[in-house]
């Protein structure tokens, strides 16, 4: 069925669709993810964290059942594409790619100005002590370290679609133009305790729950393009990827990936203050 509108009881009837079908979206979705998670701790006691070919296959197989839940409640709304509706499209790319990499280095500079005059931590040295000493993504010692990088830029952008462009664009869309007071922190709401699956793992980081839980969906809101939060979550956002970068192209590869990341963020984030906020320098 295609929903239509027909003066206010057809808006209201609208609404009232769109928010069953946001609230199936969500209960199917979080069934599947914390169901197959407990599933895999329950019967590998965490034995298969190492292998990176059981790792691969286990984030293609739940972005592949992502894919196939959102397009089935995509069909219940139909009327526009369905890239529309998970925000991989080429219009608003680069104001995504922009406002993400600016509002990441803006709230970057502000924890690493505090961490220096509070605590006396020189940030950029504790960051690449945290790359040289991470040790939380097993597999990374179990691959050829010439496929390292690649393996793990591949790995994170399936883990960026499923986050940003099912989790967050996809219920973002149904029920964007009926709620909109309302759209951008309930997706920051029901968001928050799907990454990283904290209810099973315990794992409530608070960097994560304000870049990609609060901060996120706001610029999804802004630009309506989740292909840019995705790109600047793998090369700019997370940690594990720099890492790669380290493990398995050596110091060169990582410094010049490390200088890379910082001047994207500080280019984007000053194409940010001229552009959007109109302050001329």
């Amino acid at each position: 069925m295609v929903i239509r509108d027909s003066g206010t009881l057809g808006i209201f009837m609208d609404i009232c669709e769109r928010v069953k079908i946001t609230v199936a979206y969500y209960i199917v979705t979080y069934v599947v993810s914390y169901g197959m998670a407990f599933l895999i701790l329950i019967y590998t006691a965490g034995t298969i964290a190492d292998k990176p070919v059981f790792v691969f296959l286990i984030n293609i197989l739940l972005l592949s059942v992502f894919l196939l839940i959102a397009y089935a409640f995509y069909r219940k709304i139909g009327g526009r594409a369905f890239r529309e509706y998970i925000g991989l499209k080429k219009e608003g790319l680069l104001e995504s790619l922009i406002v993400t990499a600016a509002f990441f280095a803006a709230l970057n500079l502000i924890l690493a100005t505090l961490a220096y005059l509070f605590l006396g931590v020189n940030p950029l040295a504790k960051l690449v002590e945290s790359a040289y000493m991470y040790s939380s993504t097993p597999w990374f010692d179990h691959i050829d370290p010439k496929l390292l990088p690649v393996a793990a830029t591949v790995l994170w952008l399936v883990s960026g679609t499923i986050h940003f462009a099912f989790m967050q664009a996809f219920p973002y869309e149904v029920l964007f133009g009926k709620l909109k007071k309302y759209v951008v922190p309930l997706i920051s709401a029901l968001f928050i305790p799907f990454y990283n699956l904290p209810l099973l793992t315990g794992e409530w980081k608070p960097d994560d729950i304000v870049f990609l839980g609060i901060i996120c969906p706001l610029i999804y809101h802004l630009c309506r393009n989740s292909l840019g939060i995705i790109l600047n979550y793998v090369f700019f956002y997370e940690l594990p990827v720099l890492v790669a970068f380290l493990k398995g192209w050596g110091e060169e590869a990582f410094q010049i990936f490390l200088v890379g990341r910082l001047v994207w963020g500080l280019v984007c984030l000053l194409i940010f203050v001229v552009k959007y906020l109109e302050i001329k320098v």
